[in-house]
């Protein structure tokens, strides 16, 4: 009877408040009522004897009074009014602190939604904003220093569930207050339908942008990077345009990338000069991207090789940049250019001789036989006169690091390129928003200091002071102060100048692979990169895991951690402490230092050759022609091959050193002219050189062959002995 109340009212539009002139007044009906009657009802009162109204609660004392109350004010005809808008909001309030009034003129009760019931509609709430989002998009500012907590309330989506999505998506979160890099937050802003709005001073101004802004514009001094083959005479080319002695690194090869500022002929040049082996690729790929023009340089006597193509590659993926391209070693007399020239021309390189835009220069770099070497830098002169060169001299200083490494005695230091702007000691720095300092020197690649870098001078900074070392490619930003640059600082609390470092119980995705440890130190960022990414060899059987790799020199700390590892230590380029050798003597840890990079790739392919299962050699012993086919002994079936050796011998009994032994009759196919074997078999039954009974047939001479399952000779066939041998497991190369 409590759930249904039937009143002789008008039906009208049924507001949350009805007033009248009767002391029971003032009746406030929950949410769910107002919800439930008004879109049954109109604003238009009509007549209507009896009208329904559900309650959806269970009733109390409270409730009784109150629908006395109602029926009251109901059945004395008296005066109804609508609520005003400032009640209206007032409700509003009320209801949204989790109770309903039911009368003004007593205490309410107070109802509280439940957490698990509040969740669910915010939840819903969230759904039906994000489905109105996907329709029409809202934009959104990204706040300053983004990350999982103040996202979760500028996009009002719990913290908790924007670390699902960032895993979801593959992005290791290490903390909620980590600082997220843009591409991460552009994901959820779009995962959750936002247009990410970012102010003037996050969003990274292009290089017209900058020119533009600049007042200054000066002509400054070309890049110019030179790419080709191991071996072509690139570092050889740079030291006679610089007219120095050469300085060839370990095995007569470059294996680091390395820029330097010259004057030739009254005009300034910076060289960059890269290597040329297949283990550098990306250190060629990051010369292009600060380059102005690129020299392709290929050895006349060898013309266009493996890894020429690949810089050829790069030179077409940058089709606006110039390119110079420089035969070298034509002093040589088995130099061909023609031959060089046609093999360019084949791989896309357009040569001016034949109706391209590339020029192509012959020159020779041998000391005291140079070659057309005036004629090279007149075209690199002429070149940068008609591209005209540009750089804002009055923004602060912008730079992309070529190297970095660091030392316990200099600390961190970066070689850069510097691209507008001029660099000097005392300014501050950032670089990638990851990493933070203070100029505290500058010096050329050589080691003298200057006092100032402009655009395009190639410079050794150090000076930092928190965050982990820079990578090759990343920018260097002058700011104003100190505050500035902790206010940039974005970088992850990562072990300070180490890169990732496994736990030593993970396990490889492959469970049933075996595992060879490796620890590798290196003197610059580029020169691991290299290493890491050569140490990854086509097998699936055995797994290289590098457990640590790190830069600087190697310590006492690094050899414990190779025995607890049991780890290959490898040191590239780098010196070791007097008690890390005295550590190593007494733990005796395998400890191989290199000063060439493809060393340590075969003596690391030498250990994982070790572990491959064995397997089973097939070796050819000797070879033989059936000339002739002969009835043997007193059965008719039996028949004797006329043999004929052709090439190696056949052994009665099997060549000796073999695991084991074979012999197959190969047949020729008469209408495809395909061997085929007709035949296979353990040993021979018999052997013999005319009468004579003999153990083998050495190349050259004739005799007669038996076998004890197979008699269907026929002139032509070929009778070849193998052995199987049991050998290491290998690798291709």
């Amino acid at each position: 009877a409590w759930r249904q109340v039937r009143c002789g009212v008008p039906r009208v539009a049924i507001r949350p408040t009805i007033r009248t002139t009767s002391p029971h007044h003032l009746f406030t009906t929950p949410p769910t009522i107002t919800s439930q009657v008004a879109h049954r009802t109109t604003l238009t009162p009509s007549v209507r004897p009896f009208t329904s109204f559900i309650f959806p609660f269970t009733p109390t004392t409270h409730h009784a009074r109150t629908l006395v109350a109602f029926t009251h004010i109901c059945h004395t005809n008296t005066h109804t009014t609508y609520t005003t808008q400032q009640q209206q909001q007032q409700q509003h309030t009320t209801q949204q602190r989790g109770y309903v009034n039911y009368l003004d003129d007593e205490d309410p009760p107070k109802r509280r939604v439940s957490p698990a019931m509040r969740e669910k509609l915010l939840r819903e709430a969230r759904i039906r904003s994000m489905a109105e989002r996907a329709l029409n998009p809202v934009s959104l500012r990204v706040p300053p220093h983004p990350s999982p907590k103040n996202l979760s309330s500028t996009l009002s989506i719990p913290t908790v569930a924007l670390l699902k999505t960032m895993i979801h998506f593959g992005y290791k979160v290490l903390s909620s207050t980590e600082v997220l890099p843009d591409d991460i937050v552009d994901l959820l802003f779009h995962e959750y339908h936002y247009i990410p709005v970012r102010d003037a001073e996050d969003i990274a101004e292009s290089d017209s942008d900058r020119a533009a802004r600049s007042k200054d514009m000066r002509k400054r001094p070309p890049v110019v990077t030179v790419l080709g083959h191991v071996n072509h005479g690139k570092t050889s080319l740079l030291d006679a345009l610089r007219k120095s002695g050469a300085t060839y690194e370990a095995g007569r090869i470059t294996q680091s990338i390395s820029a330097f500022h010259v004057n030739i002929h009254d005009m300034g040049v910076t060289f960059v000069d890269t290597p040329g082996h297949a283990a550098f690729g990306r250190m060629r790929e990051r010369g292009t991207k600060i380059t102005d023009i690129i020299l392709l340089v290929v050895a006349a006597d060898e013309g266009v090789k493996a890894q020429t193509e690949e810089a050829i590659s790069l030179v077409l993926a940058h089709p606006n940049t110039p390119v110079i391209v420089v035969l070298n070693k034509c002093d040589k007399e088995e130099a061909d250019p023609a031959r060089s020239k046609a093999q360019l021309m084949q791989n896309g390189i357009m040569l001016e001789e034949f109706g391209g835009h590339v020029p192509c220069v012959e020159v020779s770099a041998k000391p005291g036989g140079e070659r057309n070497l005036d004629t090279l830098v007149g075209i690199i002169s002429l070149v940068a006169e008609m591209n005209n060169f540009r750089a804002p001299y009055d923004l602060p200083a912008r730079a992309t690091v070529i190297e970095a490494t660091r030392s316990p005695v200099q600390g961190s230091r970066i070689t850069v390129l510097v691209h507008e702007g001029a660099l000097s000691p005392q300014q501050h720095f950032v670089v990638n928003d990851r990493s933070w300092g203070r100029v505290r020197g500058l010096s050329l690649t050589d080691g003298t200091a200057v006092p100032v870098a402009t655009a395009s001078m190639p410079v050794v900074v150090g000076g930092f002071k928190d965050g982990p070392l820079p990578s090759p490619g990343d920018t260097l930003v002058v700011v104003a102060n100190e505050n500035e640059a902790k206010n940039k600082l974005r970088f992850r609390k990562e072990p300070r100048g180490k890169e990732r470092k496994l736990q030593l119980n993970e396990t490889p995705d492959n469970a049933a692979a075996k595992v060879v440890n490796v620890m590798v130190k290196a003197d610059t960022v580029g020169s691991l990169q290299a290493i890491t990414e050569i140490l990854q060899y086509p097998t699936d059987q055995v797994v290289v895991q590098i457990v640590r790799q790190d830069i600087g020199p190697i310590t006492a700390a690094d050899i414990d951690e190779a025995v607890d590892a049991k780890a290959t230590l490898v040191g590239f380029k780098v010196n070791t402490e007097k008690s890390a050798d005295e550590r190593a003597r007494s733990t005796n840890v395998d400890l191989q230092k290199h000063d060439i990079i493809y060393h340590i790739y075969d003596y690391v392919k030498e250990k994982v050759e070790a572990l491959l299962p064995s397997r089973m050699v097939e070796s050819e012993v000797g070879v033989a022609e059936v000339k002739q086919v002969f009835p043997g002994g007193k059965s008719r079936d039996t028949k004797l091959a006329g043999i004929a050796v052709v090439r190696g011998k056949i052994d009665l009994n099997g060549p000796a050193g073999f695991h084991s032994t074979l012999v197959r009759v190969v047949r020729a196919d008469p209408e495809t002219g395909r061997d085929a074997t007709v035949h296979e078999e353990d040993k021979i039954l018999s052997l013999r050189h005319f009468r004579e009974k003999v153990t083998e047939l050495p190349k050259g001479m004739e005799g007669g062959l038996a076998l004890s399952e197979f008699c269907d000779w026929r002139p032509g066939d070929r009778i070849v002995s193998v052995g199987f041998q049991q050998t290491q497991g290998k690798l291709p190369w």
